[in-house]
């Protein structure tokens, strides 16, 4: 056999290894967080409970990791870019995300798509200006997914991302949830990530309770029964909650056409 020819085959062998090794990786390193209690943060500045009667305002909003300006397309929604353009714009797009959000002056904030640790937002903590903008709010958030490194687009990696909810509110969080979603199997699994709601629990007037929902359903699914499968769990729960005497609200990015 010619030098040439088994220079080949070493080359294509070598890189054959690499692709098995990234592809065992991605799946070994895949995981779900699961349900989970979490650790609402209090702050004396709040009424003790919700006023029966009251007109209250909530913004939802999805901040797209902070990188969605006019110019910006995801890869995954047609597009080309797979991070935000720079670090330095990622952080000044939060900052206006951070003092639009205070201007609205609303009651509580369901937002969706924080980073705390994620290649695509250049590792930067997304929650931290939020929380600068709305100190005044009991908070908590939920991690939403924590993925493997994505190798692609090859020329500017997707990356690994560590991503979630941030809901803020006007009375202290009594207690909250993360409740996991079903996802799609197999290597769906990987492009649709993990997937849940928050459940806040906020007290009111005449011992019941404000249950505020947190959500972000499937996206990149193969068929869309998934995302209907996650919203029948979402309203069983709810309705539970309405039958026990309880307010119940959920807001977020349902990925799908609800009306």
């Amino acid at each position: 056999m010619k030098k040439w020819v088994k220079i080949l085959l070493i080359v294509l062998l070598a890189v054959v290894l690499l692709a098995a090794a990234y592809v065992a990786y991605v799946f070994i390193s895949y995981h779900r967080i699961g349900d989970q209690p979490l650790t609402p943060v209090q702050t004396p500045d709040t009424a003790p409970s919700l006023s029966a009667g009251e007109a209250y305002t909530l913004v939802s909003w999805n901040i797209g990791f902070g990188a969605y300006e006019e110019d910006y397309g995801f890869f995954m929604d047609g597009g080309t870019e797979s991070r935000a353009w720079s670090k330095e714009r990622l952080t000044a797009n939060m900052d206006a995300i951070a003092g639009y959000l205070k201007q609205q002056d609303a009651d509580f904030y369901l937002l969706q798509e924080v980073d705390t640790d994620a290649t695509r937002s250049y590792h930067v903590d997304e929650r931290e200006p939020l929380y600068a903008a709305l100190f005044d709010k009991s908070s908590v958030f939920c991690q939403n997914y924590d993925s493997p490194y994505l190798l692609y687009p090859l020329t500017k990696p997707h990356g690994a991302s560590q991503s979630g909810l941030l809901t803020f509110a006007p009375v202290n969080i009594a207690a909250a949830n993360r409740v996991e979603l079903p996802v799609e199997g197999g290597f769906m699994k990987l492009l649709d990530l993990d997937r849940c709601y928050s459940v806040s629990r906020i007290p009111a007037e005449g011992g019941k309770e404000l249950v505020l929902y947190d959500l972000h359903l499937s996206a990149y699914t193969s068929d869309g029964t998934i995302a209907t499968e996650q919203l029948k769990l979402l309203l069983a729960d709810m309705q539970a909650e309405y039958e026990a005497g309880n307010w119940c609200v959920a807001g977020g990015d349902f990925n799908k056409d609800l009306l």
